[in-house]
């Protein structure tokens, strides 16, 4: 389960809410990439992907990718734990279910996009740097006619999933969720099934 922006920058503390999600899964949590969200592993089924009505709960159990960071959050089982009903319960209480097959996501032009959507895109890639130290691998911006995302890649397991975007070459961006990050409208590539490279715009 993905829990985003819950960890409030300046304190670093957690959203009473999310706290209240992770103490009821009871398994083993750890913080993201980006410093702001949340990850709970644990086995349970679940009906469909489920995605909260403000979309910042999470959860799936296939045709996403999660990087695992380590950063282990204190008070939480070092294990992954089996939770059925917990997970009922959530789905219950926070969750719209939803038919999230990959043709059915939205495709809109960049300017278009608002953050917290799952979209289709495609763009133009402009300003890209590769970081051969750090964190993060590659950060670029994909543009359109109508407006400008910039985009991520972790390094960690992202970088063995996914080749660096050229400058100057079009990708179409599949399955993409769209987030603020100071200011600007950004994006995290993960797998390289859903960035596929086209002849333009």
């Amino acid at each position: 389960m993905d829990i985003d922006f819950c960890i409030d920058k300046e304190s670093q503390k957690v959203e009473s809410r999310a706290w209240e999600l992770v103490k009821q899964l009871d398994s083993y949590t750890e913080i993201s990439p980006s410093g702001k969200g949340l990850h709970v592993l644990l086995e349970a089924p679940i009906p469909d992907y489920g995605l909260s009505d403000d979309q910042k709960i999470e959860l799936y159990d296939k045709r996403k990718f999660i990087t695992f960071t380590g950063r282990h959050v204190s008070e939480t089982p070092t294990v992954i734990k089996r939770r059925p009903a917990e997970v009922r319960d959530i789905y219950k209480e926070w969750i719209s279910e939803e038919d999230h097959d990959l043709e059915k996501t939205p495709e809109k032009k960049i300017g278009d996009i608002k953050s917290g959507e799952i979209v289709n895109f495609t763009g133009r890639v402009t300003n890209e740097d590769y970081f051969k130290y750090g964190k993060i691998r590659q950060r670029g911006t994909l543009e359109d006619e109508t407006g400008e995302i910039q985009f991520v890649i972790w390094r960690d397991v992202h970088g063995l999933k996914l080749d660096l975007l050229e400058e100057g070459n079009t990708y179409l961006i599949q399955e993409s969720r769209a987030y603020e990050y100071e200011g600007k409208l950004q994006t995290e590539l993960h797998l390289s099934e859903n960035v596929i490279e086209t002849d333009g715009i």
